[in-house]
């Protein structure tokens, strides 16, 4: 036991400094030569010669270093001895070639860094539950339609009660819709909620950590004046003060009472791509909300344990058909379907992900053929060191283990390379990502990642490593009377393969990255059907209340519509009651007298001020722009987009016809005028049917939004207008003030966040892959650098030599650009719902990313082989 503490100290000694090591090594030895003096000693006063004395002294130890490495066994750990003098020589060695070392290390650290990262985002977007108590028993409930199966559509509330009562796979349900309150106070400002039914918590899985959630009386209530708020919103507004429940808070002009807080980083399934929820209310829904045509609601449901979707799915099917035939007006076009909320959130990611983390693999193994072909290069530079350490005894074992500890060392240091890597990059996704990848601000590193991390690493350093160390081990002795170019014969092919699967993969990375740069260009060009330039947009929210003083709401938007108008650079301002950009309200029944039609969510129904067709840019195309002679007292009026008349009057002048805006609707409106198609739900989708009504003729209430159209930049009226609302209406608030092109860009976010990523997966394998390139022919060219200099001095020209590596670095690139076409093939469809206007396989995309590596790989294969040429034989020779 004394024995084995022994080790145990001197180990933490020798861990600790090394020249405690050295000292007890010279005392071990100068003990040694004590004992051989003294024997020495001992045979000369016997007679024999000093020489000789000395001589069998020494022959009766065995030597002084085999005594000394016996003795210190028995005071120090050898395996850990040996270690850390592994460590050493593999550092010495390494800091002796510091550019393949950099090289190495860089390499490993780019790609365990971007896997890492890739894989930090799947796991916590895709791989982890979402943060609901069995969250793989949620499912959405969404419309259909049997015409567009792929289209998603709101639930009516009848149709809701429908699907779900004494539905034998749902164990409960809720119908729930957005609701964006001011809070009300010095400053009003806009905050997230969620109206619900009552058993909204129960499907989520969550319970108040305060109070309580509603009651079937107020569930029921026409109007209900209860909330439960968020614990931020609680800690935030109310001060986290558990005697808040009881307290009331004012929302867009109505007292609630708070009743309870839920848990600390909850997140609404409605909201996870928008702002978060802080309130929620029991869903009220007037009488007219209540029809079946009104199709808006969300639907949640949680199944019963052991019930899968498609067994619920079946149910639904028919529910949904029982539906069709007893209310064919307003469900016969309608079916139901299942969807597990997972999906729904992060469906539209999965794919995009994928290839990402794809991606992110393509580079890691460029980076491990590259670390490859150097350590297969550095170890064919050092086979005749290793030939002669084994020529004068060392053990085959003894050899893998050093060659294994330098790649051991060099993935250590790669790995934390890579690990600070990964830390920068999720750090700039979290702040850059798009905004419908869900779950983005939860992409930080942990202990999963730390330990994905180390299997890279040891999975890195196994193949890369472990091979050359056995080979490099078994080399005959007999190397180091061989020629080198006869050594590099036998493998060069191999090495060759490598290369071109480099060149493959960076070419499809390069391709990827054409497809989406080229959508980008055809994105930005395709006309919207407005001109967004110079032009601010921004919602007014505002309290009810004020407007019983001082007005209708109406008139309100007239006044601040002058107020605007009168400062310096406006040149025209209009309001709807709807976005300029984005989903919109939608009819639910429209078309003419004679043909009524029901379009579902394909009608977007806007109100609109006098002017908003010229502050927006839309073009009129026949007929008359609203005026303030259509006020609420005259005949009803319309306007018409093109994809609108396409819809209710085919291959017919709408002008001066009837339109029904909604079902029973006895008192149609005029078409007044054509208006052209805007592509209003972005560049990339068509144009929807859309009706305008007069602002005039409209009932608002609660909220507007404005376009400005400016003569300078449209980001400096801002102020402006927060300042003209501020004294027109304190208790307003402006809320999504942007500039239009700055809205507009949004909706490429997507495809130029993922060119940015694919781009950057771009670069750095094309950088890898022209380092393999170079790698291999700068080691060629080593290994043959004896023959190259004999054939130039016999009379070959620098043109053959050049000729001869450039045809092995052609074959090498044409073998890799032949498997990177068809990589690029089979991998393009994976992003084919990120494409617009291009397609999959489109040539120039791929041809242009042919070039650049033909290119790069050309310079890389010439430079070194230029340098052989150049080199004076008699250099070579005294080298060799």
């Amino acid at each position: 036991m004394r024995a084995l503490w022994i080790r145990l100290c001197s180990a933490l000694r020798l861990l600790v400094g090394w020249t405690v090591s050295a000292r007890e090594d010279a005392d071990a030895r100068e003990e040694m030569r004590f004992h051989v003096d003294m024997q020495a000693d001992k045979l000369c006063r016997a007679g024999v010669p000093a020489p000789e004395a000395r001589r069998r002294a020494e022959l009766s130890f065995g030597g002084v270093t085999t005594w000394a490495e016996l003795a210190r066994d028995e005071y120090r750990w050898r395996p850990l001895d040996e270690l850390v003098a592994d460590i050493r020589y593999a550092t010495r060695s390494l800091l002796r070639v510091p550019s393949f070392t950099i090289a190495v290390v860089l390499s490993l650290a780019i790609g365990i860094g971007v896997t890492s990262t890739a894989y930090t985002v799947i796991d916590r977007v895709i791989l982890r539950p979402l943060p609901y108590s069995e969250s793989g028993r949620i499912v959405s409930l969404w419309t259909n339609y049997h015409d567009r199966p792929a289209q998603q559509g709101g639930s009516s509330f009848p149709d809701y009660l429908d699907w779900v009562s004494d539905n034998p796979d749902i164990e409960a349900a809720t119908a729930f819709n957005v609701w964006n309150p001011l809070l009300g106070g010095d400053t009003p400002r806009p905050i997230g909620g969620v109206s619900v039914t009552a058993d909204y918590f129960k499907v989520i899985g969550t319970h108040p950590i305060l109070g309580r959630t509603f009651s079937a009386e107020e569930a029921a209530s026409p109007a209900p004046r209860v909330v439960v708020v968020s614990y931020e919103f609680w800690q935030r507004e109310l001060r986290g003060d558990p005697r808040a429940l009881g307290t009331t808070i004012s929302l867009t002009g109505i007292v609630y009472t708070v009743i309870g807080v839920l848990p600390p980083g909850l997140r609404d399934p409605q909201r996870w791509l928008e702002q978060p929820s802080d309130v929620w209310r029991p869903l009220a829904l007037p009488p007219g909300a209540r029809q079946r045509g009104a199709h808006f609601l969300r639907v949640l449901a949680r199944l019963r344990p052991g019930v899968v979707v498609e067994q619920a799915q079946r149910h639904l099917t028919g529910i949904a058909a029982r539906l069709s035939i007893e209310y064919p007006r307003s469900n016969g076009n309608r079916g139901v379907y299942a969807l597990p909320l997972q999906d729904q959130i992060v469906g539209p990611s999965r794919t995009l992900l994928f290839a990402a983390l794809g991606a992110s693999l393509s580079v890691l193994l460029i980076a491990c053929a590259n670390v490859a072909t150097l350590v297969h290069a550095r170890q064919a530079v050092r086979a005749g060191e290793l030939a002669l350490r084994k020529a004068i005894g060392a053990e085959s074992a003894r050899l893998i283990r050093l060659l294994i500890t330098e790649s051991i060392l060099l993935g250590v240091v790669g790995a934390v390379g890579g690990i600070a890597i990964a830390l920068s990059a999720t750090g700039m996704l979290r702040r850059f990502a798009p905004a419908d990848l869900p779950r983005a601000e939860e992409i930080v590193p942990d202990a999963r990642v730390l330990a994905v991390v180390l299997l890279v690493t040891l999975g890195t350093v196994l193949l890369f490593g472990l091979r050359p160390a056995i080979i490099g081990a078994r080399t005959d002795p007999g190397l180091l009377l061989q020629d080198a170019s006869v050594r590099h014969t036998r493998r060069g092919r191999a090495r060759s393969i490598v290369v071109s699967l480099e060149i493959a993969m960076a070419l499809v990375l390069l391709a990827l990255t054409g497809l989406l740069t080229r959508t980008l260009i055809r994105v930005n060009r395709q006309p919207l059907g407005l001109d967004a330039e110079h032009v601010a947009t921004f919602r007014i929210a505002a309290p009810v209340g004020p407007f019983e003083a001082a007005g209708s709401y109406n008139a309100f938007i007239g006044r601040l519509s002058a107020e605007l108008r009168r400062e310096p650079g406006v040149l025209a301002v209009s309001a709807s009651s709807e976005g300029l950009l984005g989903a919109g309200n939608t009819a639910l029944l429209t078309g003419s007298p004679s043909q009524p039609h029901d379009p579902g969510l394909d009608v977007r129904v806007n109100a609109v001020s006098a002017g908003y067709f010229g502050a927006t840019g839309i073009r009129l195309i026949a007929g008359r722009d609203f005026t303030d002679s259509d006020s609420a007292r005259g005949g009803r009026v319309a306007i018409l987009n093109r994809s609108a008349v396409a819809l209710f009057y085919p291959g017919e002048n709408p002008v001066g016809k009837p339109l029904l805006h909604y079902l029973g609707d006895k008192d149609p409106s005029t078409i007044v005028a054509i208006a052209d198609d805007a592509r209003l739900d972005g560049p990339m989708a068509a144009a929807r049917p859309e009706v305008f009504e007069p602002q005039s003729q409209a009932n608002w209430g609660g909220a507007a939004f404005f376009v400005v159209r400016t003569a300078r930049d449209p980001a400096a009226i801002l102020p402006a207008v927060r300042r003209v609302v501020k004294a027109l209406v304190p208790s307003a608030a402006v809320t999504d003030a942007h500039p239009l092109t700055d809205v507009a860009a949004r909706f490429s976010a997507r495809q130029r966040f993922y060119g940015v990523v694919f781009g950057a997966f771009a670069a750095i394998g094309l950088v890898l892959a022209s380092i393999g390139i170079y790698g291999l022919v700068a080691y060629t060219v080593v290994q043959r650098r004896r023959e190259i200099a004999i054939r130039t001095a016999l009379g070959a020209s620098a043109g053959r030599v050049l000729a001869r590596f450039a045809r092995e670095g052609i074959v090498t690139l044409s073998v890799g650009l032949g498997l990177g076409v068809f990589g690029t093939i089979v991998s393009s469809r994976v992003i084919k719902s990120l494409l617009f206007d291009v397609s999959p396989t489109d040539p120039l995309a791929i041809g242009a990313g042919a070039v650049v590596l033909c290119v790069i790989g050309l310079v890389a294969t010439l430079v070194p082989a230029l340098s052989a040429t150049t080199t004076p034989i008699v250099d070579v020779l005294r080298s060799d």
